[in-house]
């Protein structure tokens, strides 16, 4: 049995230790332990062992569940609208199924946005907390999205951030969907076991009489009932049918893309090393360029000194050549 109850006709939940004990919902899964331990000893100190006891009796929730818990005390406006789509959903699949598909359609993407959002929310949570948010955390909480959908015991807990567990609808079948069932949901399924039969079970029964008019018209009402699940059947292939191509066409425009990827990058790696091979000639001719520059510069200085001896030669030449003059 849960920790949780409610109280009164509004669905309020009795939480064991008051706002002390819904605080205790909205705290990281590591910290839950060590916070509830230490209200059941105030508690206890206080002289209110009874409600102590209350306490000592919650769990930790799920990472999965912390984490819808945390998006409907940061962004309830995302439970909101999940909940509201659901609504719409069964009206829409509801009125599939009496002829009418035409908003089926919009109420399955409306639903799958809404169920998404709130996905994603709590995916950051979970991130945020440096707890794993991959695909499956994000398929459990969406399984546990659509429970509160069809349950409104799940959606109570939702809506008020005290959710203390991930919670499973058996499926989203059309007595589901159209609310014409309760259907149960589970958190841990667990394999049922085939009941004994008794002698009295097995012992031939006696044939029920059978009036042919009621018969007929048993019959002809499940043939009408028939065609009307075919009709919404064939709307809910023709919607996954949809879904299926625009997925295909999606994985190729993907597949292009990379194509297309590749290609850039193979271009850049070949214009690095053109440019490379580029700037490596250049550093040759550059180096050459130096070299040229010292061998003209050593080549100007010999110069240089040779036009200074020889015009020192000449000036001892002019000035023999004056001594030994008339």
């Amino acid at each position: 049995m849960d920790a949780l109850g409610h109280t009164d006709a509004a669905g309020a939940f009795d939480v064991p230790g008051g706002d002390a004990g819904r605080r205790l919902y909205d705290l990281a899964p590591s910290a839950f332990t060590a916070a509830r331990d230490d209200l059941v000893k105030r508690l206890r100190a206080g002289g209110d062992r009874a409600e102590a006891a209350r306490v000592a009796k919650l769990h930790r929730p799920p990472a999965t569940a912390w984490a819808l818990n945390r998006v409907a005390h940061t962004n309830p406006g995302l439970v909101d609208a999940v909940l509201d789509a659901g609504a719409r959903l069964r009206d829409a699949t509801r009125d599939a199924l009496g002829g009418d598909a035409a908003g089926l359609r919009t109420a399955q993407t409306v639903e799958r946005s809404a169920v998404d959002a709130a996905t994603a929310a709590g995916a950051g949570h979970l991130a945020g907390a440096g707890l794993g948010a991959g695909e499956a955390p994000r398929q459990r909480m969406a399984a546990t999205l659509r429970a509160a959908i069809v349950d409104p015991a799940v959606a109570a807990r939702l809506r008020a951030g005290l959710l203390e567990d991930d919670w499973e609808a058996p499926g989203l079948g059309l007595d589901a969907m159209t609310g014409a069932g309760a259907p149960a949901l589970r958190r841990r399924p667990v394999p049922e076991q085939p009941a004994a039969r008794s002698e009295a079970a097995t012992a031939p029964a006696e044939p029920p009489a059978v009036d042919p008019a009621a018969a007929i018209a048993s019959a002809r009402a499940a043939a009408t009932r028939a065609a009307d699940l075919l009709d919404a059947a064939e709307e809910l292939a023709a919607v996954a049918n949809t879904r299926a191509e625009e997925a295909r066409a999606a994985a190729r425009a993907a597949a292009e893309r990379l194509v297309e990827a590749r290609k850039a990058s193979d271009a850049a790696l070949a214009a690095t090393a053109a440019a490379e091979t580029v700037a490596t000639r250049l550093q040759g001719d550059a180096e050459d360029a130096d070299a040229a520059a010292r061998a003209a510069a050593g080549a100007a200085e010999t110069a240089r000194a040779e036009a200074q001896q020889a015009a020192a030669l000449a000036t001892e030449l002019e000035e023999g050549a004056g001594i030994a003059g008339p």
